[in-house]
């Protein structure tokens, strides 16, 4: 009897260890990660929603001789001082683009503002490439202010100093320019922050064959509060010129 109950015991025994063994893992499957994708990512130029900071809109269509085609587009910002720490990049363009003129001392002794304007050229996908030779200028001119390009803008080779170059789109593209205003990083009650709107803004064709239409501008709130659209402010709206500001632009240095 004692036998018998030693073989019952140890079978029991045998097949709780056989029950408590793991089953045997599974075969890895070698899965090979997808080919990254060769298409090339097309980049867009769209300025996007508008920035609350906005203070002037400006549209146009252009159309070169031959046909070609860009939807112009841009946005002034509200000036920042010399020395906002979150718009760094703005004064920094300036003043790397006006050695011997611009310094972070000058900047900081006479006030300086910067304000960025945004722009965008988009050729519509029915268009063919836009000529090199089609410039299309912009306002404000370096001969009121300093500005210097922060992007795709290009520059008319002759001045001296990368922020005495007028500034063009030759292409379609975006990106920005700073504008430099000496004493304007004052009290808005006492009129600072307004020296922008003694510059014109907008897009010019003179001489280049391009034509201009639908012509449009959108004052902000916040531009009517920092002087936009004061008295002295004009519009030019033709086949050449898509321009506003004053009559007479006040030099900002």
């Amino acid at each position: 009897m004692r036998s018998h109950l030693t073989l019952v015991a140890l079978a029991s025994l045998a097949l709780a260890g056989c029950a408590s063994q793991a089953p045997p893992a599974p075969e890895e499957t070698l899965v090979e990660p997808p080919a990254p994708s060769t298409s090339p990512v097309e980049e867009s130029f769209e300025l996007g929603p508008v920035a609350p900071d906005v203070t002037l809109v400006i549209k146009a269509s252009a159309r070169a001789a031959d046909g070609e085609a860009l939807s112009l587009e841009l946005r002034v910002r509200r000036p920042v001082p010399f020395d906002d720490v979150a718009n760094q990049t703005v004064p920094a363009a300036a003043i790397q683009s006006c050695p011997g003129i611009l310094d972070t001392t000058t900047v900081a002794q006479d006030r300086w503002t910067f304000t960025r304007v945004n722009f965008s050229a988009i050729s519509p996908a029915d268009s063919p490439e836009w000529p090199d030779s089609s410039a299309i200028s912009i306002r404000p001119s370096t001969q009121f202010a300093p500005i210097a390009s922060m992007s795709f803008l290009q520059e008319v080779t002759g001045a001296a100093l990368p922020c005495e170059q007028e500034k063009f789109i030759g292409a379609q593209g975006k990106g920005a320019i700073s504008i430099g205003s000496a004493n304007d990083a004052r009290d808005p009650a006492d009129g600072g922050y307004q020296r922008w709107a003694e510059l014109n803004y907008g897009f010019v064709t003179l001489g280049t064959g391009v034509t201009l239409t639908d012509c449009t501008f959108e004052l902000t709130l916040l531009g009517g509060e920092l002087g936009g659209g004061n008295p002295s402010w004009t519009t030019i709206s033709d086949s050449q010129n898509c321009v506003i500001g004053p009559q007479a632009p006040i030099k900002q240095f």
